[in-house]
């Protein structure tokens, strides 16, 4: 790899909070979780993450609310995916900056998760192709792989994003939902 290539030592990244516009919980699933439709949009409001490369391990610092133990946060646990993947040639340190309300329904850690496997994938090079960090991100939870759609408002079934849905307008959302 030369210089010009290699990859960052250090990431930052925004984890916006969503705003669901449409939530409809559907029958409990074999694996535990509830199917789920949903028509949510980004908002400017985020969370921020620097994530660093380091020789080993996973540390965490979390500023602004409390999230419960280190191990069960879902930034961690994105991190921890994705260095798995990589085959734990390094590890990291996140610093979490707070600034969506925890348990608000605005998904913070959903994005919090969403931008750790994005920041990890950077740190290795983005070795780990995109619909390989998809399904890390639906195995986390059902809303975990929103902020991967592309477009503001998308729509999602399970944790999976359906198709044609990240070019949806506001105007053509509802006919979306119907028709697919």
């Amino acid at each position: 790899m030369t210089a010009a290539s290699a990859p960052p030592a250090r990431v930052r990244i925004a984890a916006h909070a969503k705003a669901n516009l449409f939530l409809r919980v559907l029958a409990r699933e074999d694996t535990g979780y509830h199917g789920l439709e949903t028509l949510f949009t980004l908002l400017d409001l985020a969370d921020e993450l620097i994530v660093e490369r380091r020789a080993e391990g996973i540390a965490l610092d979390v500023r602004g609310a409390e999230t419960g133990p280190t191990e069960q946060n879902l930034a961690y646990r994105a991190a921890d995916l994705l260095l798995e993947a990589t085959g734990r040639r390094f590890g990291v340190r996140i610093a979490l900056e707070k600034r969506i309300p925890v348990q608000a329904g605005m998904g913070c850690g959903s994005s919090d998760a969403a931008a750790a496997l994005h920041a990890v994938n950077a740190l290795a090079g983005n070795v780990v192709p995109r619909h390989e960090i998809i399904q890390y991100a639906t195995r986390l939870g059902a809303d975990v792989s929103g902020p991967f759609a592309e477009g503001s408002v998308s729509v999602y079934y399970e944790g999976t994003v359906m198709p044609g849905a990240g070019q949806m307008t506001m105007s053509n959302a509802a006919l979306k939902l119907v028709h697919e």
